[in-house]
């Protein structure tokens, strides 16, 4: 029975229970490492950098403030990331509510409660950069409608720091900005809002909480050669790139939209609808707008595209298909049931994945290897190590203590957070796997070595016996 005017019944509030906590439950459980990319974020945002030469900065802020606590295991991040959902879903019912009508909101907590791939992605796509901007579009789609329709300086405020945000956490932010452009334009009971001087001075704020940054960016030329990196693939690559976009577009809204349109064609209390009102004109023409130009980057720029990528396209998705369906408590009712049938099947299938294989990156024994090489350096060296250096460097680094940070190969070439100077008075653990060779990696500007050893630990969390080996040789300090 639907318990109160929101129509959350008991059976939805188990589907918010489930998506809530799964990814926590899920990292503190069975995969305590970090991912690759998070690993990364954390020591960049330990030294809160202005720019990066990869990307823009805002995500590694939010790993390195998480850091900052001293947590290292993902659970924590998992927390974090599962907060910024809640923040976006927070907004997308509050847009749904406010613009398209209190019936309409309890169909985005099922949507997003019910997105089984968008909460099931979490531990890999911890508190990235396409994590962090779902929660940072939904707020710009509430800012936007909110500010041009009803024209209120705190509306239009908010609206320029979120922009801002989303600029300093992804460039593909200017795809959503484009896109509400197109939307204001195409509708007439909109276009004044470009007379309103409040639009402008929410343009001012937004460009100057990322000039810094792009300042600096445009300082340092290796920033934007890896993000032409991303462009220019062939058209093979192309073609299979809009797939992912299509595909991914279905997988986050899955399987509720599928149990909508099944009730819909059995006409069991869902009726899909034209939006008539200008609020559900607007959302509409902006989503349409957005997939539309993400395709056009794809097939004009040679854009390669990943299924992360359409993380805070969802948020769009979620205000469309929100104003686009009416379902009534019967409807709730069957779809919160199937999802939550489906996550039972996710939840069983979870734990007999974690008892039957290891997933080696998320029970990588990074705090082990972390203890036996301090061990080795400090029976060997009276100070450092500076830095944990390879890719393999990122994760153990986070388990080592003492202010040691991990450090990239091209953290090296380009990382203003790197003291070459710290590095020769205190030293390095060169650390890799054996097949990526790391004692080649750095030759010739890391001369002054130890022999290579490796080590072989098991893996975390895991009844398995596998084996995960390590590659590293030390180069010693001149400090000491």
């Amino acid at each position: 029975m639907i318990v109160d005017k929101l129509g959350v019944s008991r059976t939805m509030v188990v589907l918010i229970t489930i998506a809530l906590l799964y990814p926590v439950v899920l990292c503190a459980v069975f995969f305590p490492t970090p991912f690759a990319d998070l690993r990364e974020q954390i020591h960049w945002g330990l030294n809160f950098p202005l720019y990066t030469w990869k990307h823009p900065p805002l995500q590694s802020w939010v790993a390195g403030i998480v850091a900052s606590t001293g947590v290292r295991d993902a659970w924590l991040y998992a927390i974090v990331g599962q907060l910024i959902n809640v923040f976006g879903a927070y907004y997308l019912f509050r847009a749904a509510r406010e613009f398209l009508g209190s019936e309409a909101a309890p169909m985005v907590v099922l949507l997003v409660a019910g997105g089984i791939f968008f909460v099931a992605a979490v531990p890999t796509y911890l508190v990235n950069a396409d994590q962090v901007l779902f929660g940072i579009w939904a707020a710009i789609l509430y800012y936007a409608l909110a500010a041009l329709l009803s024209n209120r300086w705190r509306d239009w405020l908010l609206l320029g720091v979120f922009a801002g945000l989303a600029l300093l956490d992804k460039y593909d932010s200017l795809v959503l900005l484009a896109a509400l452009v197109i939307a204001t334009l195409s509708l007439a009971e909109l276009r004044r809002s470009f007379l309103s001087p409040k639009l402008y001075v929410a343009v001012v704020i937004c460009a100057a909480i990322v000039t810094p940054t792009v300042i600096l960016t445009m300082q340092h030329p290796e920033t934007l050669s890896y993000a032409s990196g991303f462009a220019g693939s062939s058209w093979p690559r192309r073609l299979r790139s809009l797939s992912i976009l299509a595909g991914s577009l279905l997988l986050y809204l899955s399987p509720i939209v599928i149990v909508l349109a099944t009730l819909s064609f059995r006409r069991q209390g869902v009726v899909w609808i034209a939006p008539t009102s200008v609020a559900a004109r607007f959302i509409l023409v902006t989503t349409a707008a957005v997939v539309l130009l993400t395709a056009a980057l794809i097939l004009g720029a040679g854009f390669i595209y990943n299924e992360r990528y359409s993380y805070p396209i969802f948020a769009v998705l979620v205000l469309a298909v929100t104003g686009a369906v009416h379902a009534d408590a019967g409807a709730y009712r069957q779809g919160s049931r199937t999802a939550v049938a489906v996550w039972v099947c996710v939840l069983v299938g979870s734990v007999i994945y974690a008892i039957a294989f290891i997933n080696k990156p998320l029970r990588e024994p990074a705090p082990a290897a972390a203890a036996v090489l301090r061990g080795k350096w400090e029976q060997t060296f009276s100070c450092g190590p500076a830095y944990i250096i390879g890719i393999k460097g990122y994760a153990v680094a986070l388990y080592y203590g003492g202010g040691v940070l991990g450090v990239g190969r091209e953290d090296l070439d380009f990382g203003i957070w790197v003291d070459r100077d710290r590095l020769k008075r205190l030293g390095a653990i060169v650390i890799g796997e054996p097949d990526m060779a790391s004692e080649k990696a750095f030759q010739g500007e890391l001369q002054h070595r130890t022999p290579t050893g490796t080590i072989s630990l098991p893996y975390r969390r895991t009844w398995q016996s596998d084996l995960h080996t390590y590659e590293f040789y030390f180069v010693p300090p001149q400090g000491c």
